[in-house]
């Protein structure tokens, strides 16, 4: 189920170009004035990204599809995993051992499905 009309709609896509142009600027600030590594800069920048679509994504419907997630879950889940994906990256920006960002990742895609696994098990249509 996909929301795509109405001022809602356009609302919520406003929005998110703003806080990814607020992200760019972020990541540019920390490249330029702090000297953080591009990785880093990446990886703060898919942070904000992250969280933008998590927040956007609560607004949407709650109501599940037939044959999955609703679409509030799924833009949710997808905002953590794009930020989990941030925090990875700068956890290899600041040469942390890749073993750590490895159990990181793993570690936060389980709570990730675990707390989606919870949340949708009530919600099924069937």
């Amino acid at each position: 189920m996909v929301e795509n009309q109405g001022n809602a709609y356009r609302t919520r896509g406003v929005i998110m170009a703003a806080v990814a142009l607020m992200g760019i600027a972020l990541g540019a600030i920390l490249y330029g004035v702090a000297g953080v590594g591009i990785t880093a800069v990446i990886g703060v920048v898919l942070i904000v990204l992250g969280i933008d679509i998590f927040v956007v994504g609560a607004t949407y419907s709650s109501e599940p599809d037939k044959f999955g997630p609703s679409e509030q879950m799924y833009r949710t889940a997808l905002g953590l995993v794009i930020a989990l994906i941030g925090v990875i990256l700068v956890i290899v920006g600041y040469d942390v051992s890749i073993w750590v960002a490895v159990a990181v990742l793993i570690i936060g895609i389980a709570l990730i499905g675990l707390s989606t696994g919870l949340i949708n098990s009530k919600k099924s249509k069937f």
